[in-house]
Formats: structure tokens, C-alpha cells, sequence
């Protein structure tokens, strides 16, 4: 399945890698399309007032678009999955891979403090232990102000209302400068209310690598998956299913999975739960690379099925769950006790695996 089909390349990764930590690039949002027409320039290099919280606003259902220049690999979708009042976990995508970097803000600055690569699920990370402390921006916002970032590079506030041209707009902007090895420069431009509108890496040799902001949407963001239910026919055949999910920031994967299992994406199929079963949790287990769920105990009696169509509902819970994961493996239980029916009963620990063997399109 599509999980299956994708083909990660070592080198590829190499060189996202090497762009991401050379750049050190952090991403915003704002609630609008367009720059409010009451938003207050930022034109005066003694200005001491500017807040890094307007600087990288969290902000939910909104989409930064970047066009990229200089390198395959520097366009960028931005989009923030969870937000609270002090944590953001932000999914990047580029046409090499996804991401996810957690940032965290506090009274005078925002920092990262997590980042992991190859993330194409949807998963709340804002719980993990920080593995990372790279200040983005601090206070105060004045020429001048710096500060090291990975013990190694110097990061610094070297211009405010710094004029900057983007596809989408043109701004003055907060221009905050960090100098890498060997004098080569990855310079991010934010501004109040928006965030971050562009970055532009200049290496050694004077080549250029820019990232600028080319439009903001309103809304979900989209995600294709795979999903798979048994067909409403005397077989009860599993088939699946290419759905174009809509997450919205904050939602709950619990929720999203309960109305996929509950209401097919197409007619003529059978749904996996009853409307009144619960899913009470979805975890993934990292240790095991497994995925856990727990239903409610309306599970079994919801269905009322023979061994044969509860076998099909099953495959088809594991298979859209295992496929969303990128997983073999996934764990079912019912209010914390391991599956058992009237057809099949596993033991505590027992997982279900995947299984693709002769499933068709729908």
C-alpha cells in the first residue's frame, strides 16, 4: 500500500539534513490571507516594543506556502497540527520528505526543542523530552542582540524594518542573521502577525539557497491516506480506499478515526464500528513500533456479525491504521483488556499484523 511504496533514498535524506541544519529555518502562521491593513510597520531600528510572541504568532488552520529557489529542496508547506499557549508542533513539508519541529515560547523568547525528520503521520509530540535548545528569536528585539545557537553559531539580531520582497508581498521585517562555518550566512526575515516570510542561505562561494512566502491559506490541512473496508456484498471482500483526509489544528486523531470507521468515504461499504462505539485511545508505541487502540466496550456488540465479516472489520481496522502509521503491527483493546469475542480472543500483549494479501481498489 501506499506506506509500502514509498522509496526513501539515503542520499536524499542527506541532503534535506544538510539543508535543514544549515538554514535553521522556523515557520508561522497568521489567521489571515492577506497582511491586516492595520498591522503597524516596523520601521524604527531603536524600536524596543516588538514581542517575539507577534513575531512567531501560533496560529491554527492556517497554511504558509514558500516557493523555493536555488535548490530542489526549498520549497516548503508549513502548517500548525497542535498548538497551546506556550507549545507549537509545526508539520513541514517539502518535495523530499515531512517533518516536525516543536517550538516552545516563554516570556522573551521562542525556541526549538524538538525536530524529527521523515514524519509522515499525524501524531502529538509536544509531551516527548526536548531534544533540542535553539533559540529562534529573543527579546529584545533590537540591532545588536545575539546569542549562540548549538554552541556553535553565532545568531543576531542585525536589522528591524529591514525591507524584503516575497512573492506574496513585500514587507519590513525583523532580519535575524546566523553566521555558519566558514563565513556562509542563513538569514530569516520575520514579521508581526505573519511570522517568518523568508529565508535565504548564502554559502561560501556566494551561491544561494531562498525560501520566500508565496501564499496563506485558511482552512484544514489535507492528507492523503488509505483506507479499507469490507464490501457490502455476500463476500464481504476487504478493498480500500484513497481518501484525501482534513485535519484540523488541534483535532483529535481519535475523533478523525472514529468518523472515518463509522461513516465510509463511499457508498457500498460496510462500516467498521457501530455508531456508538468509542474510541477511547490511539497511541503509538515507539519501543515497539506498534500502534495501540482501545475501544469501547460496544465494540463486539455492535457489530453482531459472524466469525467471517468480523474477521474482514478487523483486517480492515488494522490495515487503515497500520498504513497511517507506516506499521506492521497494531495492538487492539477494549476498555484496557486485549480483544476477545464470542470468535477470537487474544492473549494480553497479542497484536494484530497488516495484511494486504489480495485487497483491490474499491
Amino acid at each position: 500500500m501506499r506506506g509500502r511504496l514509498i522509496k526513501r533514498g539515503v542520499i536524499m535524506r542527506k541532503m534535506i539534513y544538510i539543508i535543514i541544519v544549515l538554514s535553521l529555518t522556523f515557520f508561522t502562521a497568521c489567521s489571515s490571507p492577506k497582511l491586516p491593513a492595520d498591522l503597524p510597520e516596523i520601521n524604527d531600528q531603536e524600536n524596543t516594543n516588538i514581542k517575539v510572541s507577534d513575531l512567531i504568532p501560533f496560529k491554527e488552520n492556517v497554511k504558509l506556502i514558500y516557493e523555493g529557489y536555488g535548490n530542489e529542496f526549498a520549497s516548503q508547506e508549513v502548517f500548525f497540527e497542535y498548538i497551546d499557549e506556550n507549545m507549537a508542533q509545526l508539520k513541514i513539508i517539502n518535495p523530499g520528505t515531512n517533518s516536525i519541529r516543536i517550538l516552545q515560547k516563554t516570556s522573551d523568547q521562542i525556541k526549538e526543542v524538538y525536530y524529527e525528520g521523515e514524519f509522515y503521520h499525524i501524531e502529538d509530540m509536544r509531551s516527548v523530552k526536548p531534544i533540542k535548545d535553539i533559540i529562534a528569536i529573543k527579546e529584545p528585539v533590537e540591532v545588536g542582540n545575539s546569542w549562540m545557537v548549538e554552541n556553535s553559531y553565532k545568531r543576531e539580531i542585525t536589522g528591524v524594518g529591514v525591507e524584503i520582497e516575497t512573492p506574496y508581498d513585500s514587507f519590513n521585517a525583523v532580519e535575524v542573521t546566523t553566521t555558519l562555518d566558514g563565513g556562509a550566512k542563513s538569514i530569516n526575515y520575520y514579521v508581526e502577525g505573519i511570522g517568518l516570510v523568508a529565508t535565504i542561505y548564502s554559502a561560501n562561494d556566494g551561491t544561494q539557497v531562498k525560501t520566500l512566502l508565496s501564499d496563506i491559506t485558511n482552512g484544514p490541512m489535507e492528507r492523503d491516506i488509505v483506507v479499507f473496508y469490507p464490501e457490502d456484498s455476500q463476500q464481504f471482500d476487504t478493498v480500500f480506499v484513497n481518501h484525501k483526509l482534513l485535519f484540523n489544528t488541534n483535532d483529535s486523531l481519535e475523533s478523525v478515526f472514529e468518523n472515518i470507521f463509522k461513516y465510509p468515504v463511499k457508498d457500498g461499504l460496510i462500516a467498521l464500528i457501530s455508531e456508538d462505539t468509542v474510541i477511547n485511545s490511539i497511541r503509538f508505541e515507539r519501543n515497539t513500533w506498534r500502534v495501540e487502540i482501545d475501544f469501547s466496550k460496544e465494540l463486539i456488540p455492535g457489530w453482531n456479525v459472524g466469525s467471517s465479516l468480523e474477521a474482514e472489520l478487523l483486517k480492515s481496522i488494522v490495515n487503515t491504521l497500520g498504513d497511517f502509521f507506516d506499521t506492521d503491527s497494531v495492538y487492539i483493546t477494549i476498555d484496557g483488556k486485549p480483544y476477545e469475542s464470542g470468535h477470537i480472543a487474544l492473549k494480553e500483549g497479542e497484536e494484530f499484523i497488516v495484511n494486504y494479501n489480495g485487497i483491490k481498489e474499491y
